[in-house]
């Protein structure tokens, strides 16, 4: 299987219909998280090389021992894994891509009196066109990390590979940021990563329903607009209600942690009065 097993979108029998287009569109969002991680590796990396590289011109021009063979090696080593895996990655984009558009041409295509099973299409037209919408270029990493960590919360295997990555723990670091600008504290540190993804899920879905906006994605760029800008300086009102709601999941949160701690404490008594006696 092409960059790795289970890699279905690049299967050549793989199959799959209308049902499953905000999955594939979740699924395409996150390699293109994957890609520009890589890619900004690669560049990081490339910088290093250069340095190194023009260090060992300067040791030729004045006939002197080049000392760092071994890292150079390893960084073009490490350089040249990168870029390997944002041609597999990009690839993975494109296959993805491409199934996305083919379900939307065969749905718009469809027929009235077509009640064929070839694709089953469980929303109306609007609900298809609007995953064209979801293929915009941003240079906001916040509204990126919104996306994916909202549909995370629907997507069980999205959630397992985004647990894998610093995804979850950026969010928060930037919302941290927000509040502290608003002279908030963070409010995050006390919850393990499960419970800071609900949280702040919940923060961003409160101040996106304040939108009023005609769907998700034009209510998350509305909300990110609003943080990145920092117009919560002059206007904190959505900032405020999202705020309301993270207090309020936290302590939740925080509830459902004692309990759990307060369980397991007690357990661990009952095992040691158990062996005392």
């Amino acid at each position: 299987m092409p960059n790795g097993p289970e890699n279905c979108v690049r299967c050549r029998w793989f199959i799959t219909d209308a049902r499953y287009l905000s999955m594939l569109n979740s699924h395409l969002n996150f390699i293109s998280y994957k890609v520009h991680e890589a890619s900004n590796l690669a560049i990081q990396l490339e910088s290093e090389i250069e340095v190194i590289e023009e260090l060992k011109y300067e040791a030729e021009i004045n006939s002197v021992p080049f000392l760092s063979h071994n890292k150079l090696q390893a960084l073009q080593r490490r350089y040249e894994k990168q870029l390997s895996q944002v041609d597999e990655y990009t690839q993975d984009w494109i296959a993805t891509f491409r199934l996305i558009r083919r379900i939307i041409e065969v749905e718009n295509n469809r027929e009235k009196i077509d009640q064929t099973n070839k694709l089953i299409a469980v929303g109306n037209e609007n609900d298809i066109n609007e995953i064209k919408i979801q293929f915009i270029e941003t240079a906001s990493e916040l509204l990126h990390l919104s996306l994916l960590c909202e549909d995370a919360e629907v997507y069980p295997d999205l959630l397992d590979d985004i647990k894998k990555t610093s995804i979850i723990q950026k969010r928060v670091q930037s919302l941290s940021r927000v509040m502290m600008k608003r002279g908030q504290m963070p409010r995050f540190m006390m919850l393990d990563q499960d419970s800071q993804l609900i949280v702040t899920n919940a923060m961003m879905r409160q101040m996106v329903q304040q939108t009023n906006s005609k769907d998700r994605l034009e209510g998350f760029m509305e909300v990110v607009n609003y943080l990145e800008l920092e117009s919560f300086i002059q206007d904190s009102n959505l900032l405020d209600e999202g705020i309301k709601v993270l207090d309020k999941n936290i302590n939740t949160s925080i509830n459902s942690i004692s309990l759990k701690l307060l369980t397991n404490s007690t357990k661990k008594g009952a095992l040691s009065n158990d062996k005392r006696y």
